[in-house]
């Protein structure tokens, strides 16, 4: 009886461990959003888009910057954050329509995707929701297209441009799932990262005039090619915008921008 216990009792604690574990490695992205419609394409309404800004999940808003704060023309983190939900938007049907059908049309492209040093890309971003985010304007992150979590934003701003370039659209959509697959699977993404020669430099946080840009990692990498830093660096001490910069690499700040347009630009 009591071998019988002591290999229960065993049993029972291995069992937590296992779940405290796995709760471990999900935690990072336990504020990811689903869809809730059973569908594999989700807008989110101007309330779901504000409260998304205004809860910052991935802590993005908290770590930014003094300068870039002031790239931002805000005071605080709590201020941007407030401003920027307040130009959230919902999409229009007809802006709905447009990124349904150029998702798919992402999806077919996606689909024939072969990654040398990442066979399971493709797989990995067809299982990918696409979940989209609206604002107006260049309020929030200038307006430009990026991604939190797994939530693609897209401003007024590009949506009216992209109506008249379906190509550039699909292109971008694509651009931007690859930044939610690289946080999504970060062991491939290193594993790639090391097939294509880029090394690990330095951790971005409390470098000087170094921009933040929510779909990168916290690291500096070496361009294989020009040996340089990659990284995009504020010009002064005041940037006027967060486009006030220079980059210390010819190419790109960062390896995952680096491969994200070549994947798309090339598909």
């Amino acid at each position: 009886m009591r071998v019988l216990i002591i290999i229960v009792s065993i049993a029972v604690i291995a069992f937590v461990l296992y779940v405290f574990l796995k709760r471990q490695q999900t935690k990072p992205f336990s504020n990811v959003v689903y869809p809730t419609d059973n569908t594999h394409i989700k807008f989110l309404t101007a309330k779901e888009t504000a409260d998304f800004i205004v809860s910052d999940p991935d802590t993005y808003t908290f770590n930014l910057s003094s300068l870039d704060l002031h790239a931002r023309h805000t005071a605080s983190y709590q201020e941007y954050a407030n401003t920027s939900a307040q130009s959230a938007r919902s999409f229009t049907s007809a802006e709905a329509f447009m990124l349904t059908e150029a998702s798919k049309k992402a999806d077919k492209l996606i689909s024939k995707l072969s990654i040398k040093g990442c066979p399971s890309m493709s797989k990995n971003l067809l299982s990918i929701p696409w979940i989209f985010a609206s604002t107006s304007g260049s309020t929030y992150e200038d307006g430009l297209p990026h991604t939190r979590l797994n939530v693609i934003f897209l401003s007024s701003n590009y949506i009216s441009r992209f109506s008249m370039n379906e190509k550039e659209l699909i292109r971008t959509l694509i651009h931007e799932k690859i930044h939610i697959q690289q946080r999504l699977h970060p062991l491939e993404t290193l594993a790639l990262l090391k097939e294509r020669g880029y090394i690990q430099w330095k951790e971005r946080l409390g470098v000087p005039r170094i921009r933040a840009n929510p779909d990168l990692d916290n690291w500096i990498y070496i361009d294989p090619i020009t040996k340089k830093r990659m990284a995009a660096y504020y010009t002064s001490d005041t940037p006027s915008s967060i486009s006030d910069i220079t980059m210390s690499s010819v190419d790109y700040e960062h390896p995952y921008e680096a491969i994200a347009y070549e994947i798309s630009e090339n598909i």
